[in-house]
């Protein structure tokens, strides 16, 4: 399954170790907004990933929507993606 995985972080450092770590296993269609093809046990490692680099912060924002099949092919885009998109391991 596709999950759109969205974040807002204030602070520089954890922002850019979340945006690393999501760049290893996702592919960034914009600066904040990544597209990872994984299992649902594998999103819940990215979920616990990402919590252990914000920590129990309450000025930050992560979103996690499954995207099914039938609403990927619905998705309407203008303009290019920041990459290209690449099938991904997570290991």
């Amino acid at each position: 399954m596709k999950y759109l995985i969205c974040y807002d972080i204030s602070g520089d450092k954890n922002r850019r170790r979340v945006a690393r770590f999501l760049e290893s296993c996702a592919y960034r269609l914009q600066y904040s907004v990544f597209v990872a093809s994984c299992s649902s046990l594998q999103i819940e490692a990215i979920k616990e990933k990402i919590f252990g680099i914000i920590g129990n912060t309450g000025n930050s924002i992560l979103t996690i929507i499954p995207l099914c099949h039938s609403c990927e092919e619905k998705i309407w885009q203008y303009g290019e993606p920041v990459e290209t998109p690449v099938p991904y391991v997570i290991a």
